[in-house]
């Protein structure tokens, strides 16, 4: 034993000496965007206009890159002011519902005096009046993002239309919910149990009905109404990895008796696959880096977030600079961004990082083990979540209803990017399941 831990030591130095000195240099700077920069761009502080950068077959795919990147590193370098009026301009985060609900705060880490229990923002959809409610959504968002952008609005709003009723949360330490430690999340266990929780308050299983109408804001009619209507579990990147697993814990637990009962997921562009780096360096990270540093940013060079681009998740120029702006400000902690904000571009905490390697060690398991229905909405080409995960999951799953659907030039942003094709494919599918 003695031998192995020394031999283990002496493997996991070079990587311990590498991450500690990366980190050192990172702390407090973010995503780091700003030594990646070269010279500085436009000293008026104003960034160019992406909707006259220029067509991709005039100027050739790697030129249209460069220069796209270049405009959006552009936008870093405007005031806080002008930054904080472009994303208000274009309307990206929609006002806040005032709508909570009391849940756990999964951002807090063991051994924190910070409150236990926090209030989550809630978000929802209900169809127009006569339109009938043919059922009930749950969405769980991806990382770093919430339920307030533009985007996610207008898709929703489509679905309303169809007869789906949306409800959604913005995560502890996400949007406009309260939370110990911004965009950390050390155990995504807290996030299923989470989603669950606004899930049994909806429809009924917990013991705060009574407050169900006012903590949601919606009249106890249509809570009634919903509460006689099946359900499904939807997600997207992040959240699509959380709603497979939500959806298991659901599948085999007393929710799935709720309301007209539990009949599927849907997982749009999931994030189901990583390459684990070796046990030596898994035991490392966890064993000494995440507990000395759990709040610090990844460095770029290990971190994927990091070198994850606005273009990689939406076709739009206006909606890249957007997603880009819509950083939160906190200059106090050395991650300056945009007053009013909402998202995070600053970079994977640790934390969040140890999260994903224990939630991605039981992902096998939960594939072999999934036998609910479920959709997979994906672009073959996603190059943030891979389209191999989702055929992981065909080829394991033992679900004998399970569909994949590629969405081909979807990109990540599959819902503002095919917005007409994913709602028909969602409802075609739930429907068929009513």
């Amino acid at each position: 034993l003695y031998a192995g831990i020394s031999h283990l030591r002496r493997f996991a130095a070079p990587y311990a000496l590498s991450f500690m000195l990366t980190c050192c240099t990172n702390r407090g700077k973010g995503d780091g965007k700003k030594s990646s920069r070269g010279s500085d761009s436009d000293s008026e502080g104003s960034a160019p206009d992406s909707s006259n950068s220029g067509s991709e077959e005039s100027v050739g795919p790697a030129a249209h890159q460069a220069k796209r990147d270049a405009e959006l590193v552009a936008l870093d370098d405007l005031s806080e002011d002008q930054r904080a009026s472009k994303l208000e301009a274009h309307g990206w985060i929609v006002p806040s519902t005032g709508h909570h609900f009391e849940v756990a705060d999964v951002t807090r880490l063991p051994g924190s005096a910070a409150p236990a229990v926090i209030k989550a923002h809630v978000r929802h959809w209900l169809p127009p009046p006569g339109v009938t409610i043919k059922a009930t959504m749950f969405f769980c968002h991806g990382m770093h993002v919430h339920v307030n952008a533009k985007p996610t609005i207008a898709f929703y709003d489509d679905m309303s239309a169809r007869g789906y009723a949306t409800f959604a949360m913005d995560l502890p330490g996400h949007g406009f919910s309260e939370g110990e430690n911004r965009c950390m999340i050390p155990d995504f266990q807290g996030c299923f149990d989470a989603h669950e929780a606004l899930m049994r308050f909806v429809l009924g299983g917990c013991a705060q009905d009574d407050k169900a109408e006012v903590a949601l804001g919606v009249d106890s009619a249509v809570l009634a109404a919903l509460r006689g209507k099946p359900f499904f579990v939807v997600g997207e990147s992040m959240g699509g990895m959380i709603a497979a697993f939500l959806a298991q814990q659901v599948a085999k637990g007393t929710s799935r008796e709720l309301a007209g009962g539990f009949r599927g997921a849907l997982l749009l562009c999931p994030s189901l696959v990583v390459d684990l780096p070796p046990p030596p360096v898994l035991w490392f990270l966890r064993s000494c880096v995440v507990p000395a540093v759990p709040h610090w940013t990844m460095p770029n060079s290990l971190s994927s977030s990091a070198a994850t681009k606005p273009y990689d998740i939406f076709d739009d120029a206006v909606e890249q600079d957007m997603i880009t702006l819509d950083n939160y400000h906190m200059p106090e902690c050395g991650w300056p961004g945009t007053p009013g904000a909402l998202g995070w571009r600053h970079g994977l905490r640790w934390s969040t990082a140890n999260a994903f390697l224990k939630a991605f060690a039981r992902l096998e398991g939960l594939m072999d083990s999934i036998a609910y229905p479920f959709l997979v909405l994906h672009d073959p080409h996603d190059k943030i979540c891979f389209f191999k995960g989702s055929t992981d999951l065909m080829d394991r799953s033992r679900s004998s209803d399970k569909t994949l659907t590629r969405v081909e030039g979807g990109l990540h942003g599959l819902c503002a990017n095919r917005r007409e094709e994913v709602a028909q494919a969602m409802d075609a599918w739930m429907g068929q399941r009513l």
